[in-house]
């Protein structure tokens, strides 16, 4: 039996081994993708491709510009609910975004990149970090006052064990932040909803995708402004346990909100 799995387990790691080697040694360090001798390149129509431009160098589809396109159809419409959201809060509500990415955002909106925010908006987190900092007179941006203000923030998951002091800092958040809550809520009801990508996706460091005819590395960015989305869904969540623990009926429009 142990000569069986032996056997087996050899055979396996020698596939991976090969798999490796053709993967990564082939592909990662022997240029561009060419097609073997003989090979008759795929004709561009739309029989085949669907799509027949915008072609790259080598002549084949664009797709990831095809793709980007695609995604940015109707984005600059005053129906867009998303490009209302931007308009409001402006980059308060993303987490990170660099100025590029910021540009091309607001372009694809056609919105003034540096236009000031309409409405005020902290994440909670953030909110608390500045409340603790100033009342302890220490830096908010200190680890100690950063991880208390991550439990506290964590504490809201059940509302049954929310401290006086802690609900006290979440009226304060709510209140002060309201004006932001409503204004994306509302937006959030808006017939379209188009959320454009912003550039080209960057990889994290350090990894690094085989060279091949695919051009993923020119794939659409999605993820930079898909992030606005988590603290959407924080806003309406925080929002939601404040008003479950004083037993505000209002709650389910939160819900609401989330589901839209």
């Amino acid at each position: 039996m142990k000569k069986i799995v032996s056997a087996a387990m050899g055979i396996f790691l020698v596939v991976v081994a090969v798999f490796c080697v053709m993967y990564f040694g082939s592909n990662r360090h022997s240029g561009p993708f060419v097609l073997p001798k003989g090979t008759v390149p795929l004709r561009i129509s739309a029989e085949t491709t669907i799509v027949t431009e915008p072609l790259l160098p080598d002549g084949t589809v664009d797709f990831c510009a095809v793709l980007d396109n695609l995604c940015s159809i109707n984005a600059d419409s005053e129906g867009n609910g998303f490009r209302t959201i931007v308009q409001l809060a402006g980059r308060s509500i993303f987490k990170d975004i660099s100025d590029e990415e910021w540009k091309i955002l607001c372009e694809k909106l056609n919105l003034p990149p540096d236009e000031p925010d309409k409405l005020y908006y902290l994440p909670l987190r953030e909110f608390i970090c500045g409340s603790l900092g100033k009342s302890e007179g220490k830096d908010p941006s200190e680890e100690s006052i950063r991880s208390r203000a991550y439990q506290i923030t964590f504490s809201f998951s059940n509302p049954e064990e929310v401290s006086a002091e802690n609900l006290e800092l979440l009226e304060r958040w709510v209140t002060e932040m309201e004006p932001a809550i409503n204004a994306v809520a509302e937006a959030l009801k808006k017939p379209l909803y188009v959320l454009p990508p912003t550039g080209k996706f960057a990889f994290p460091k350090g990894f690094e995708l085989p060279v091949s005819n695919l051009h993923i590395g020119d794939w659409p960015d999605f993820m930079t402004a898909a992030w606005v989305h988590r603290e959407i869904a924080n806003m309406f969540s925080y929002r939601c346990r404040f008003r479950q623990i004083k037993n505000d009926g209002r709650g389910w429009d939160d819900v609401l909100s989330l589901f839209r």
